[in-house]
């Protein structure tokens, strides 16, 4: 009788997850890592927008721990799934490169902070399982200091709100008709283009910039949805 108990328990809570489909408005969160990578075009100028004088090109790299929320909604066709999801990602990525321009040793500092995404998602289910592909726009901030080394002076700084595009894809598994849990990938372009700089004293500095920066996101996640009116509650899956 035990036995019979557990199995009944165990057939009862599969049929739970296979209960609805993926139609809904969901809210969750998510955990992981980013790769950010920075390369610089980095010009001087004879004063603002005057003739070039110097030019280096560098990078700067860095890996770090990333999490944040997401808010979404999805409809199921049959097997397709088609939706729009909105999240927000925290980040502090910093890292330095140390250069040596006209034989002055200089420490490059980039700063990538928290990311806002917005991207539509297409997905095919199967049973419990979905598998997706996203793409839409991302916005992030972007700061970066030219600091000489020799004595710690800002030769230049400049921060400010970048927009880009986005393209991924990921997985979901269903625990029950609201919980998920999954994995995502995401890869980030931020078209940051030129940037003003200004120096320690807050002046416009002869500095200019042609910056391409980038982000690779691998985090797992975890959805609980809403699906208020579902005609398709108490179902099977297809």
């Amino acid at each position: 009788m035990r036995f019979l108990a557990m199995a009944c328990t165990a057939l009862c809570f599969a049929t739970a997850a296979s209960a609805e489909d993926w139609s809904g408005i969901y809210i969750g969160g998510h955990i992981g890592g980013a790769a950010t990578s920075v390369d610089y075009n980095h010009v001087e100028t004879n004063g603002i927008g005057g003739d070039e004088e110097t030019r280096e090109f560098f990078s700067t790299t860095s890996r770090d721990v990333t999490g944040g929320l997401q808010l979404g909604v999805q409809q199921q066709f049959g097997n397709v799934v088609a939706g729009v999801e909105v999240g927000y990602s925290f980040l502090d990525s910093e890292d330095a490169a140390v250069t040596d321009l006209d034989g002055f040793p200089r420490k490059r500092v980039t700063n990538i902070g928290g990311i806002w995404t917005v991207a539509g998602r297409l997905g095919y289910a199967t049973g419990a399982w979905l598998g997706y592909a996203k793409a839409g726009y991302a916005r992030a901030s972007l700061g970066f200091d030219n600091i000489l080394i020799a004595d710690g002076e800002v030769l230049g700084a400049s921060s400010k709100k970048v927009g880009g595009w986005l393209i991924g894809g990921g997985f979901e598994y269903a625990l029950s008709p609201a919980f998920s849990i999954g994995t995502d990938y995401t890869y980030i372009n931020l078209n940051a283009g030129n940037q003003q700089q200004f120096d320690g004293d807050g002046a416009v500095a002869a500095f200019n910039d042609k910056i391409d920066a980038s982000v690779h996101q691998v985090t797992v996640r975890g959805n609980y949805r809403f699906n208020w009116g579902n005609e398709r509650e108490h179902q099977s899956w297809k």
